[in-house]
């Protein structure tokens, strides 16, 4: 009976066939996680998106999060009349600070900021006891491991800098966007490729119109 009972569980981990078509690719959430994230890499990308082909540079959740709040805290700001004592500015920073809400979890034990701020230093380059030479070339994998590990639950978002909508249609861009981010759910992606395209044009300084280039 007993054995039973644990197949039912199994059951329940599995999932069945339709939803593992509509599962987000576990690659392309690993190299979010991990690499863009966690790492602060920012990758050249090029997406194929329910019949669209976008095209633009991954960036951290934290990147975005941190990058939506400044908007808002400038849209907000510019709403009220200049305060000369600043608590208007601190207080609209407390009310539009986004930068909590991320997926992954980057912290290694909540109950000790110290070490956490440590671990983040470390991850960062910026440890005290390191030259300034090796500085920006040193990651403490083990920390960045137990970080990975702590983010149990698979992110939902990427996040596309300066996106190019490339077909259908003419190409359309949106760098000069107010906020040149786009959000967009990782299990809407139906195809991918690493490279981001580019405008021959934006390259050569041309304002001829040429195809576009990987």
């Amino acid at each position: 009976m007993d054995d039973m009972d644990d197949m039912d569980d199994m059951d329940d981990f599995f999932m069945d066939e339709s939803g593992y078509w509509q599962a987000p690719d576990f690659i392309l959430t690993d190299i979010i996680t991990t690499m863009v994230n966690m790492m602060e890499m920012p990758i050249g990308i090029t997406i194929f998106m329910k019949g669209m082909i976008l095209s633009g540079s991954l960036v951290s959740e934290r990147h975005y999060l941190g990058s939506l709040s400044a908007v808002f805290q400038a849209l907000a700001s510019a709403s009220f009349e200049e305060d000369e004592t600043g608590e208007m500015d601190e207080e609209l920073a407390r009310l539009f600070d986004f930068t909590k809400l991320t997926e992954n979890d980057y912290s290694l034990d909540e109950d000790e900021d110290d070490e956490d701020d440590e671990d983040d230093n470390i991850l960062n380059g910026n440890d005290d006891d390191i030259s300034d030479e090796a500085e920006a070339d040193v990651i403490d994998f083990d920390a960045l491991y137990k970080m990975k590990k702590a983010s149990v639950v698979p992110v939902r978002f990427l996040h596309l800098r300066d996106a190019m909508v490339l077909y259908p249609g003419a190409s359309i861009g949106f760098r000069h966007s107010i906020l040149p981010i786009v959000r967009i759910r990782i299990q809407s992606v139906d195809g991918w490729i690493l490279g981001q395209a580019l405008d021959a044009s934006e390259v050569d300084g041309d304002d001829t119109p040429r195809p576009m280039v990987h």
